[in-house]
């Protein structure tokens, strides 16, 4: 029995996190341990009409905090990615959830604004979207991260071996 962690993604909009987050998930799948995946996206679809101010993000993550609190109680670790663009929000995480992992996905605007095949940054910019983080809302880098990963410079491959290996020195041995 291991003991369950939480790998905590977080990031700009577009930095990689989802996709750093997936292969992270599939190479601890292959480990044959007990594991889930929780990404923004598939959580807002099951708790609609969840805004973007500070208070409905803090909201939000107190929801998904009980989930891992959940799932951990039930010896799951999970794997999760959201753009928790407050330090506050990542605290209430590492408050519920036991061994938290903060992943800090480094990344600057232009890069975002590359990978955005959807325009979400320029409707930001045009004032089409409120609340879009990095552009009419803050992101608050993180204090103190476990790991950096500055998606610009490192692939998501190498930026999952990097995570594994953490994961594998503090948790599964």
């Amino acid at each position: 029995r291991i003991e369950p962690f939480n790998v905590w993604l977080t990031g700009l909009p577009l930095s990689g996190k989802t996709t750093i987050g997936d292969k992270v998930f599939e190479e601890l799948q292959k480990l044959d341990i007990p594991i889930e995946r929780i990404d923004s996206k598939d959580i807002r679809s099951i708790i609609p009409n969840i805004g973007y101010s500070k208070d409905e993000r803090v909201q939000h993550i107190q929801r998904v905090g009980h989930l891992i609190k959940t799932l951990q109680n039930n010896s799951i670790p999970t794997v999760c990615s959201f753009v928790s663009p407050y330090q506050e929000t990542r605290e209430i995480i590492k408050s519920m959830a036991k061994n938290t992992i903060c992943v800090y996905i480094k990344s600057d605007i232009e890069t975002c604004k590359k990978r955005d095949y959807k325009g979400y940054y320029q409707k930001a910019l045009n004032g089409e979207i409120e609340d879009f983080t990095g552009i009419s809302a803050p992101f608050q880098e993180p204090q103190k991260p476990d790991i950096v990963i500055n998606s610009k410079k490192i692939s998501p491959d190498e930026a999952s071996k990097m995570i594994i290996k953490f994961i594998k020195d503090k948790y599964i041995g």
